[in-house]
Protein backbone atom coordinates (compact mmCIF):
# COMPACT_ATOMS: atom_id res chain seq x y z
CA UNK A 1 0.00 0.00 0.00
CA UNK A 2 2.69 2.27 0.65
CA UNK A 3 4.19 1.80 -2.43
CA UNK A 4 1.27 2.58 -3.92
CA UNK A 5 1.35 6.10 -2.57
CA UNK A 6 4.26 6.81 -3.27
CA UNK A 7 3.60 5.90 -6.82
CA UNK A 8 0.48 8.15 -6.95
CA UNK A 9 2.42 11.20 -5.03
CA UNK A 10 5.38 10.56 -7.70
CA UNK A 11 2.92 10.75 -10.41
CA UNK A 12 1.11 13.86 -9.19
CA UNK A 13 4.34 15.66 -8.17
CA UNK A 14 5.19 14.79 -12.34
CA UNK A 15 2.05 16.34 -13.05
CA UNK A 16 1.86 19.51 -11.03
CA UNK A 17 5.18 20.30 -12.04
CA UNK A 18 3.87 20.26 -15.91
CA UNK A 19 1.02 22.49 -14.53
CA UNK A 20 3.47 24.61 -13.00
CA UNK A 21 5.53 25.01 -16.03
CA UNK A 22 3.23 25.64 -17.79
CA UNK A 23 1.53 28.22 -15.31
CA UNK A 24 4.99 30.30 -15.51
CA UNK A 25 5.10 29.72 -19.33
CA UNK A 26 1.95 31.35 -19.61
CA UNK A 27 2.44 34.39 -16.85
CA UNK A 28 5.53 35.24 -18.68
CA UNK A 29 3.36 35.48 -21.58
CA UNK A 30 0.82 37.90 -19.78
CA UNK A 31 3.88 39.89 -18.85
CA UNK A 32 5.08 40.27 -22.39
CA UNK A 33 1.98 41.59 -23.43
CA UNK A 34 1.06 43.56 -20.72
CA UNK A 35 4.44 45.65 -21.98
CA UNK A 36 3.88 45.85 -25.33
CA UNK A 37 -0.20 47.31 -24.23
CA UNK A 38 1.74 49.94 -21.80
CA UNK A 39 4.01 50.82 -24.83
CA UNK A 40 1.15 51.35 -26.84
CA UNK A 41 -0.60 53.05 -24.82
CA UNK A 42 2.61 55.14 -23.83
CA UNK A 43 2.78 56.15 -27.52
CA UNK A 44 -1.10 56.89 -28.31
CA UNK A 45 -0.37 59.18 -25.02
CA UNK A 46 2.78 61.01 -26.32
CA UNK A 47 0.87 61.35 -29.80
CA UNK A 48 -2.22 62.74 -28.27
CA UNK A 49 -0.15 65.42 -26.69
CA UNK A 50 1.80 66.48 -29.84
CA UNK A 51 -1.39 66.86 -31.42
CA UNK A 52 -2.94 69.28 -28.95
CA UNK A 53 1.20 71.62 -29.09
CA UNK A 54 0.72 71.57 -32.33
CA UNK A 55 -2.98 72.83 -32.62
CA UNK A 56 -1.98 75.44 -30.07
CA UNK A 57 1.20 76.40 -32.29
CA UNK A 58 -1.58 76.78 -35.60
CA UNK A 59 -3.48 78.67 -33.26
CA UNK A 60 -1.01 80.62 -32.45
CA UNK A 61 -0.07 81.61 -35.86
CA UNK A 62 -3.44 82.06 -37.11
CA UNK A 63 -3.95 84.56 -34.59
CA UNK A 64 -0.53 86.50 -35.42
CA UNK A 65 -1.82 86.27 -39.27
CA UNK A 66 -5.36 87.87 -38.46
CA UNK A 67 -3.47 90.50 -36.98
CA UNK A 68 -0.83 90.84 -39.93
CA UNK A 69 -2.51 90.43 -42.55
CA UNK A 70 -4.23 94.22 -41.92
CA UNK A 71 -1.53 95.90 -41.25
CA UNK A 72 -0.04 94.42 -44.44
CA UNK A 73 -3.13 94.80 -46.46
CA UNK A 74 -3.35 91.07 -47.36
CA UNK A 75 -6.84 89.45 -47.61
CA UNK A 76 -6.75 86.55 -45.12
CA UNK A 77 -9.40 83.97 -44.94
CA UNK A 78 -9.95 80.63 -43.06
Amino acid sequence: MNKDLSELVEYLDGKFGEVNGKVNALAETVNVLQKSVDSISKDKKDKTEEIVVLNNRMKNAEDWIDKAAPKLEIKYEH
